[in-house]
């Protein structure tokens, strides 16, 4: 899930009709939060002259797979909506397809291309875990849906790490709870295994990314302020201490910047999109944003083939 730390790589962005979203790369230079003008061509998706709508609530997803990007997102009628975008240039031009599925959430549902195919997880009206795949991406190709062993709320959050793919997903928050469970689980094949909790907790949707050999897990904490955490497992030291990013606030999402980075783009309070990166997993730039980005969801960002174009929905 990559991006660039310099604004003028920031060339691109795609929002899914997040309710007037848009998205932005700009500069800051202290440990305030910090906005300025959109950088970005900020394109809402449009079939038939209508701009597409989401459930409110619910969350966008977007990656790569083949020669195409595949954006996931809820309609308002629950029905989890596909586009496949192939105009992936630098231009602002739209060359688009969408299609949807019978399938219904209350989250969203995440994409992730792993052993050939293009995997989508998703939670149903159950708060079951749901799966499909496909080998293309195309309409009526995609097997499933296979209701898993797995249960949970908001998104389920994939990750490729040390050739496993894993899921990290927020447990069901009952009555009376302080903030969901953050649970993991992994696949088999075609099977979901539960790995169990990594002992933390949050409101919103997890975030996941494998970086330098490490498995990186962030999410917001459960105060009314949302407080970003991070922390991160290796195979012979386990899992890290989580850290308390400074000065950010909001639902995070990890892409990988071209140079190696570790990059965090984050809805903060205020709605806005804003973005911080760090080298080392611990340190972290001053928090950017843009006064021109809105989102009622937590943004997610990722990097196609050419490094001068930023992808966000």
């Amino acid at each position: 899930m990559p991006m660039a730390k310099e604004a003028g790589l920031c060339r691109l962005a795609i929002v899914v009709a997040l309710a007037g979203s848009a998205a932005s790369c700009l500069g800051s230079d202290d440990g305030k939060d910090k906005t300025s003008g959109a950088l970005l061509t900020n394109v809402s998706y449009k079939f038939g002259g209508v701009t597409l709508q989401t459930h409110g609530g619910t969350d966008p997803w977007g990656t790569l797979f083949g020669s195409a990007a595949y954006f996931s997102y809820v309609r308002t009628d629950s029905k989890i909506g596909i586009i496949v975008e192939t105009d992936l240039g630098n231009g602002t031009g739209q060359n688009a397809t969408t299609y949807n599925f019978s399938d219904t959430t209350n989250g969203g549902a995440s994409l992730v291309s792993y052993n050939g195919l293009l995997w989508m997880f998703y939670f149903g009206m159950n708060h079951q875990l749901y799966m499909r795949r496909s080998s293309t991406g195309a309409a009526g190709s995609w097997d499933g849906p296979y209701q898993l062993s797995g249960s949970g709320q908001f998104t389920p959050a994939p990750v490729v790490w040390n050739d496993t793919l894993y899921l990290y997903s927020a447990e069901v928050c009952t009555p009376g709870c302080n903030g969901s469970e953050i649970l993991q689980g992994h696949m088999s094949g075609a099977q979901y295994i539960a790995d169990g909790s990594i002992n933390e907790f949050t409101n919103n949707t997890v975030t996941a990314a494998s970086w330098n050999g490490l498995l990186y897990v962030s999410w917001a904490g459960t105060d009314s302020d949302n407080p970003i955490y991070i922390k991160h497992y290796d195979s012979y030291f386990g899992w890290s201490s989580p850290y308390n990013i400074p000065n950010n606030w909001g639902r995070p999402a990890f892409f990988q910047v071209g140079d190696g980075d570790l990059a965090i783009a984050y809805r903060g309070s205020n709605g806005h999109i804003y973005r911080v990166y760090t080298n080392d997993g611990m340190n972290f730039t001053s928090p950017i944003g843009d006064n021109a980005s809105t989102t009622n969801q937590t943004p997610i960002p990722f990097m196609q083939w050419f490094a001068s174009d930023l992808w966000v929905v």
